[in-house]
């Protein structure tokens, strides 16, 4: 069933029917077919609240869970498309889509049958147009906007394939732009309609059945050569499928016509693609662009990209080689209509929010890289002939030397390598050149006759002795600004790397131009120590990071990382520092690591402790550093069984003064954390006079159920 259209427009645009497909020549449905009534209850708890669409295999309906107080939207077959084979269909889009949660794809919640034994299934409620209706609304669409539909669309097609649900059908009609609710004038593209899925690893009999070789699924002006033939079809078929999608997006015409079906699955098999230029009528498009789009397009699968997050990464790299080569480069009908792109991009709107007051340098900074950028374009077009009734000739500008020196590095930020000498004088050193015009973060170094260095700003020229130990804290700004900025270190170049999230406003596009910076970071194979705590790091940044051979430490606290890719990181769980405060799962990683050896510090705050996790972690013999705050199951009995701790951090648990008694067989223990919740003033004053030795910390519970420091004596 293609209900995809269907679905409530994006606000500011208008409504538009259903159009009719080439296999099932269905357009809107009569009233009359109808099978739920506004105000019906199904189940007990799905209350109709309208209808959403018809397709030519049922009905979507807009429901709200009575309990939850929440908005569904519940698909269910038309009375006449009820075959057995048609059931099972059902079924399975419903097993597929509830397999699938990711913010690119709709999520199945439940599945039911009404009275009249008519099945249905319930999944996210999607307002918005899809993109066949808002390509025909807005018209072709600008090169960055296609950008920021495809890339996030091509990261929950991978999340897919990884699950083993290959959809099948994927076309403009299946790819909804979802209204943000936090900002109206913004969306979310997801892929919707597993309806012909195929479960590539787990296919029963009944699914074998609707899948077998030799038949035919799919839209024919997107269908790959290989569902064309009827043959078996793997993940790449959806690669194909979306690199016809993006084809009619950039040129506004999919790469094949044909009077038949036949006809058009006989040309995805022996017809090569015109150019998008020649599809276009002329539209000039970017030399790269066309190659991505050609690669989607190989007949042969083998030669097409082999997984989604190729085509990802690729396109993203695109996008960014796009900021840096300048307006100048780019065509008139690639112009930006949307605020969905990095800061550094020329002649874009800046981020939503930008321009309040206590934004950081680095954004400001790359604000005035744009300026910069949009006036040399500026300047260009004032020497080209133009037509004065279309434009009127602005008034020069001039820029000095030194800006356009600046202007030079911010675009050159990371693509070349920052380790430019290693001589062998008199006085052997490696020296770094980083940009001279501003830093990219704080860098220091370690050496055997140097304790430790000060830290310094990234910036100009920086003589490290060899066999240093180096270091580099970049702030989350500059990866948002140059996403290319560890690009510039090769394989031993950098030892240490800290990012920190300095960005208070909430960016377009953060979390992936976040993950995809540490595409690079995965090629610096002398990394030791990777600390990202508190960014917008997910799972997809682990997975470029995971193989590094070297790396010994790493703090993924407060990110999106679930303990499934801290599990698959390559030396696991042989660190020795390991910050997993509030990552999801972290609890299932403990009988792991009371194999460790090597793990000295372990941060497990906010992770549902309790005293039987607190005996396992008791296992691991080097563990010197411990926090496990705010784990309120913990109880002064757990911790006796850790007399060598060096530090314990118990802030927000259920440890007591009573802990006193088990402090005194600690004699190692020098530093030690614990919250007002459980500890009075007095118990504090009395703990620091018994233990001169111990640098005791408060702190209490702040208003976001986190901790904040507690000066204890204002509450004697």
């Amino acid at each position: 069933m293609d209900t995809s259209g269907s679905q409530t427009p994006r606000h500011g645009l208008p409504r538009v029917d259903l159009p009719k497909t080439l296999i099932t020549e269905s357009g809107a449905a009569s009233a009359k077919n109808e099978l739920l009534s506004i105000g019906q209850v199904i189940s007990d708890r799905y209350k109709v609240v309208s209808v959403i669409g018809h397709g030519g295999m049922g009905a979507v309906y807009k429901v709200e869970q009575i309990f939850l107080r929440q908005m569904f939207a519940l698909k269910t077959l038309h009375g006449q498309a009820f075959t057995d084979v048609a059931l099972r269909r059902f079924h399975k889009e419903a097993q597929a889509a509830s397999k699938l949660n990711h913010p690119n794809l709709v999520k199945a919640h439940d599945f039911g049958v009404l009275e009249n034994q008519q099945p249905f299934f319930v999944m996210d409620l999607v307002e918005g147009q899809n993109l066949s209706q808002y390509a025909r609304s807005v018209g072709i669409l600008s090169i960055t906007e296609v950008l920021n539909i495809f890339i996030p669309i091509c990261f929950g097609l991978n999340y897919a394939h990884e699950q083993g649900v290959i959809h099948r059908d994927i076309k403009p009609g299946n790819i909804m732009l979802a209204i943000n609710q936090k900002d109206p004038s913004g969306y979310t593209p997801k892929v919707v309609d597993f309806g012909i899925a195929k479960m590539s690893e787990n296919e029963d009999a009944h699914s074998m059945t609707l899948t077998r070789t030799g038949e035919v699924f799919g839209t024919p002006l997107y269908m790959s050569p290989e569902q064309c033939t009827g043959v078996k079809v793997d993940h790449r078929s959806d690669i194909y499928s979306l690199g016809c999608v993006m084809y009619e997006t950039l040129t506004g015409a999919p790469p094949f016509h044909g009077d038949t079906a036949l006809n058009l699955m006989m040309k995805h098999q022996t017809t090569m693609p015109a150019s998008m230029r020649e599809a276009s009528m002329g539209r000039e498009f970017p030399s790269a662009l066309e190659a991505i789009v050609a690669k989607a397009l190989t007949k042969d699968p083998n030669n097409r990209y082999q997984s989604f997050q190729d085509l990802a990464l690729d396109l993203a790299n695109f996008k960014q080689e796009l900021a840096e080569a300048g307006t100048a480069k780019i065509s008139n009908n690639a112009h930006s209509r949307t605020v969905k792109d990095i800061p550094v991009l020329p002649m874009t709107a800046a981020p939503k929010g930008s321009q309040k007051k206590g934004k950081t340098p680095y954004v400001i900074a790359a604000s005035c890289v744009g300026c910069l950028i949009a006036g040399l374009v500026l300047g260009a077009l004032i020497g080209t002939k133009q037509n004065h009734s279309e434009v009127a000739k602005p008034a020069p500008v001039q820029f000095t030397e030194s800006s356009k020196l600046n202007y030079e590095e911010a675009l050159n930020v990371g693509h070349s390598r920052y380790l430019i000498v290693e001589n062998a004088t008199s006085a052997p050193s490696m020296t770094y050149r980083f940009p001279n015009s501003f830093d990219i973060g704080m860098f220091k170094y370690t050496h055997p006759s140097i304790k430790v260095s000060e830290a310094v700003a990234a910036q100009g020229t920086i003589h490290v002795p060899l066999q240093a130990e180096t270091y580099l804290q970049v702030p989350s700004s500059r990866l948002y600004t140059y996403p290319h900025l560890l690009k510039g270190f090769q394989s031993a170049d950098l030892n240490h790397l800290h990012i920190t999230n300095d960005l208070s406003e909430k960016l377009e596009d953060f979390n992936f131009v976040f993950d995809t910076s540490l595409v690079h970071a995965g090629e610096i194979k002398g990394l030791k120590e990777i600390f990202i705590f508190g960014t917008p790091a997910t799972d997809k940044g682990m997975a470029f990071i995971k193989d590094l051979p070297k790396l010994d430490s790493i703090d993924v606290s407060d990110t999106k990382i679930t303990s499934a890719s801290v599990r698959s990181l390559k030396n696991f769980p042989e660190f020795t520092y390991l910050g997993l405060k509030n990552v999801s799962g972290a609890k299932t990683l403990i009988p792991q690591l009371t194999t460790s050896k090597r793990l000295l510090i372990l941060n497990l705050a906010g992770v549902d402790l309790n005293d039987s996790d607190m005996a396992q972690l008791s296992k691991i013999s080097n563990l010197r550093y411990l926090t496990v705050d705010l784990n309120p199951k913990i109880t002064n009995a757990s911790i006796k069984q850790f007399r060598n701790l060096i530090a314990l951090n118990v802030s927000a648990t259920g440890v007591t003064p009573a802990l006193k008694e088990t402090l005194k067989q600690m004699p190692n223990l020098k530093v030690l954390s614990i919250s007002k919740e459980n500890w009075p003033a007095q118990e504090v004053k009395k703990l620091i006079s018994e233990r001169p030795d111990l640098q005791v910390k408060t702190q209490k519970r702040d208003a976001k159920n986190g901790l904040t420091d507690w000066d204890w004596q204002k509450d004697l």
